[in-house]
């Protein structure tokens, strides 16, 4: 992989063809629970979404949300489509996601992760130096998310990006 190749890009939010195909990267990682074309169009427009691109197609995205004043941003999802994982797009992704971010002077980045998904959390946590601050417990049976994915404990992992200034 070189990095001319991948570029990272905003995904704005009448570009449907993109936003398509983000949501097919969507299914594929997360199933019924990945955002639709209009979700990610509304995530381009109230926050940020950002497109991997391999030779112009489409391999990778991620959303973020921050909020006025709070000095951080939350990494909603980050995800590369099936055929790509494992070649350190995800890992290039993150970075640029990271540079982004310091870029605008935030403080702080958040996620959440599967507590046993391995992959992801080597990416966060070795990689990167993310850090446990909380652990969300399964929801088991609730009413209000009925599928199985709700059962799986999620870790709240953060990234300092640089010390506010006073």
């Amino acid at each position: 992989m070189t990095q001319e190749n991948l570029v990272v890009r905003h995904v704005q939010p009448g570009d449907w063809s993109a936003l398509y195909e983000l949501s097919k990267i969507e299914l594929d990682s997360f199933g019924k629970d990945g955002l639709t074309p209009l979700n990610l169009s509304l995530f381009a427009r109230g926050g940020i979404l950002l497109g991997l691109f391999l030779d112009g197609e489409i391999v990778g995205e991620a959303q973020l949300l921050s909020r006025a004043n709070s000095g951080g941003a939350f990494l909603f999802g980050l995800a590369v489509a099936q055929q790509c994982q494992g070649r350190g797009y995800g890992k290039f992704l993150l970075q640029q996601v990271i540079e982004e971010l310091k870029n605008e002077g935030c403080q702080w980045v958040e996620l959440t992760v599967a507590a046993e998904n391995e992959v992801a959390r080597h990416l966060y946590e070795n990689s990167f130096g993310f850090r446990q601050i909380a652990l969300i417990p399964g929801e088991g049976d609730s009413d209000l998310s009925p599928d199985a994915s709700s059962d799986e404990p999620r870790l709240v992992l953060r990234k300092e990006l640089c010390k506010a200034v006073l």
